[in-house]
């Protein structure tokens, strides 16, 4: 029985390592939440949209917040680079989950744990 409960928690964490490619985040994504420490923001997130693309990807926030460019991915690690605002640095976000029509993305703001869930459009 133990060994059996041990292989499957090794099956499942392998599974969960498993790197994302960037086939699977083509597309069109919306928010559908945002947490900050557990904790629901008050925020517009139809405002907030993430789409990738060939090339590279465009994202959108609250306040008309707006930035684009190149990413790359390497395992479950997203880095972004913007190239429409000036004077910005690379950011890195882990994506915690991604299925079909759900991406699930973990980031640090402030030293402020965040998770943003998106759909897939």
């Amino acid at each position: 029985m133990v060994k059996n409960y041990i292989l499957c928690l090794i099956c499942c964490l392998l599974i969960g390592c498993k790197g994302v490619k960037k086939e699977e985040l083509k597309g069109k994504w919306r928010a559908v939440q945002l947490t900050e420490e557990g904790d629901s923001l008050k925020v517009n997130l139809d405002e907030i949209t993430l789409n990738f693309h060939e090339k590279g990807y465009d994202f959108t926030s609250t306040l008309n917040y707006k930035e684009a460019g190149i990413y790359t991915l390497k395992d479950n690690l997203l880095t972004t680079l913007d190239s429409l605002n000036e004077g910005t640095q690379e950011k890195v976000v882990e994506i915690t989950r991604l299925q079909n029509d759900s991406l699930y993305i973990r980031m640090n703001e402030e030293g402020k744990e965040r998770l943003l869930v998106l759909t897939r459009n």
